[in-house]
């Protein structure tokens, strides 16, 4: 009561005798009355449970949901076996829980038969001696399981006209290491050799892989994909619709097959429909492909027949010979030229380089000539006549 040799730090006092007595002074800061009373301290043993940490407890998770019930007392008697006077009173998901005595696995489910909700999970035990002190011990549950994801670089089976897979064929893949894991591989519910992280799909259909530890704790996991089914075209064609010499040309491609299909003209953009109107004359090029292209693509030539009204044979490299448009491609059996008395000019070879406008190796003026020409249209022999200008 004297007030003499005070504890400085009463936050971070270490008693001297167990239990021991202190004094305790408690001060009115306005009158400075004191009262006196006493403190008595005392420190009680905690429980010494089992002090160099617990393995994981591992289970399969044989139905691949994440989950595997787990025997939370499987430690009781390690946990106890360096403190055999204190007991276990609860088992905790989480360290505030366990620390507050609230939530206890023992409240709202069986501790023998407790289903992990993450993977790996932290389980804390309480451990309570008679002094109603307590400790926590912790140990993990992991059900060691493979990650498994299967992916294909395409999702089809291009199949040809016969339904016989077309190479190249989808790579399914798992992407794990073989040294770690073993494979099973499924075509629907066929077990197939491939014992490998990744194999071709050659049909299309559900294909099923069974992912196992090497170790051997027969701990595995599933993955399943779907492969579908395309084709290039089986058939197709490509067609002026139009007649020749129109004042508008059309092409029409068509096509049949396993797939949906999609066209292009001469390198343009792809459009569902194959039609193109307003073509120039001349040889074009109609692509087929399925819409993904992931199958073989056909190319299919083309020749719209016309011809030009006029050219300028003044040697500048432009213009410098007429001929029929298109006339390569076989459609032109016969062309002549004339002039506007309908003498004959000229015979002109339809794949060759046309006429030069001269007549006898003389030039011809400029002026309007008119040409002849029998052509194949739809296995019909037809004729055709017009006029063209030399500018000069």
């Amino acid at each position: 009561a004297a007030g003499t040799n005070e504890i400085t730090d009463p936050t971070a006092y270490v008693n001297v005798t167990n239990p021991q007595t202190l004094g305790v002074v408690v001060t009115d800061n306005t009158t400075e009355c004191q009262i006196f009373t006493l403190l008595t301290i005392e420190v009680k043993a905690n429980p010494t449970p089992y002090p160099f940490g617990l393995d994981a407890l591992t289970g399969c998770d044989t139905d691949a949901d994440g989950s595997f019930n787990f025997d939370l007392t499987s430690y009781d008697a390690l946990i106890l076996s360096t403190d055999a006077l204190s007991v276990i009173t609860g088992y905790f998901t989480s360290y505030d829980d366990a620390v507050n005595d609230v939530n206890d696995i023992n409240d709202i489910g069986d501790p023998t038969d407790f289903p992990n909700t993450t993977n790996p999970q932290t389980i804390w035990v309480r451990v309570e001696n008679s002094e109603g002190c307590f400790e926590l011990v912790s140990f993990d549950l992991y059900n060691p399981i493979p990650s498994v994801s299967l992916t294909a670089d395409r999702p089809v089976v291009c199949l040809d006209e016969n339904g016989v897979g077309i190479p190249d064929f989808p790579f399914l893949d798992t992407g794990l290491d073989p040294a770690l894991y073993t494979f099973e591989w499924l075509f629907g519910t066929d077990l197939l050799p491939d014992t490998t992280p990744g194999i071709f799909a050659e049909l299309p259909g559900d294909y099923t892989v069974n992912v196992y530890n090497a170790s051997g704790d027969g701990c595995f996991n599933t993955a399943t994909i779907s492969i579908g089914t395309s084709s290039p075209p089986h058939t197709f064609s490509a067609d002026v619709t139009t007649l020749a010499f129109s004042e508008n040309h059309t092409i029409e491609a068509i096509a049949t097959g396993l797939g949906t299909y999609v066209f292009s003209l001469d390198g343009g953009p792809f459009q569902d429909s194959g039609i193109f109107t307003d073509v120039e004359p001349g040889v074009h090029y109609v692509t087929i492909r399925d819409v993904d292209g992931w199958c073989n693509e056909v190319i299919l030539e083309v020749c719209v027949i016309d011809y030009p009204k006029y050219f300028t044979p003044n040697a500048d490299g432009y213009h410098d010979t007429w001929n029929i448009i298109g006339g390569r491609c076989g459609n032109i059996t016969k062309l002549y030229i004339f002039d506007r008395y309908g003498k004959l000019l000229k015979q002109v070879d339809p794949n060759g380089e046309g006429w030069d406008g001269t007549y006898n190796g003389s030039p011809m003026p400029a002026s309007d000539y008119w040409f002849k020409l029998t052509y194949i249209e739809d296995g019909v022999e037809k004729e055709f006549s017009s006029h063209f200008a030399a500018k000069r």
